[in-house]
């Protein structure tokens, strides 16, 4: 029987995408990098800030890394995520209706500061039991860490939670957790031999939850 939903945040519960994209192209203008295609930002979905900027710039030194990684966190949540990105026109809705019947959890491999932000700022906060950050765990996404983390805490079976997210770093981590995981959206994943389902949008998940949940 299912108890509890674990969601990622970007691309699952928020539309960020614009946000993202535009919040890379400036920060490699402004460090002299050329424009990056949004083909190459979409590859790294799912990283952290950090692995996002090695991504796209190559081998840099690290005092470079370290001047990139300042104007991220004094740029990128007020002057890209608040501007930018928004809630999935059904989101507050489903997490309403959900979280009446399961316990719903947060995994991100966000920093802290800025899940905590975006909970708030976008008043879905109170929905969810614990919120998960990449400084909750020592081994953040695609290991399983925090999902077992979560399992352990609230006394949960593998069988009665379920991952929710939107990229192949999603994919794996669900899998190595060997949990039932849900991918929404149209993101290309290409990993032979890992079982996930699909569905397009968020609006979906309540009547998927039944069919897999049974």
């Amino acid at each position: 029987m299912l108890k509890a939903i674990v969601f990622d945040v970007d691309g699952v519960l928020l539309d960020s995408e614009k946000a993202i994209f535009s919040f890379f192209k400036d920060m490699l203008k402004t460090f002299g990098f050329p424009k990056p295609s949004e083909e190459r930002i979409n590859a790294s979905y799912g990283k952290t800030t950090k692995e996002w900027v090695l991504d796209l710039t190559g081998k840099i030194k690290k005092e470079k890394l370290n001047e990139m990684m300042k104007w991220a966190h004094e740029h990128y949540f007020k002057d890209y995520l608040f501007k930018k990105a928004k809630l999935f026109s059904n989101t507050r809705k489903v997490l309403e209706v959900l979280s009446k019947d399961y316990l719903l959890f947060i995994l991100s491999n966000n920093e802290k500061k800025v899940l905590e932000e975006i909970l708030e700022k976008y008043g879905i906060k109170k929905y969810f039991k614990k919120a998960l950050s990449r400084e909750d765990v020592k081994k953040y996404k695609p290991n399983p860490e925090g999902i077992n983390k979560l399992i352990k805490e609230f006394k949960l079976k593998k069988e009665e939670i379920i991952y929710v997210g939107d990229t192949e770093i999603d994919v794996i981590t669900g899998n190595k957790a060997r949990i039932k995981t849900i991918i929404i959206g149209k993101r290309e994943i290409n990993l032979k031999g890992l079982k996930f389902y699909r569905i397009k949008s968020i609006s979906e998940l309540s009547r998927v939850l039944r069919i897999i949940s049974k």
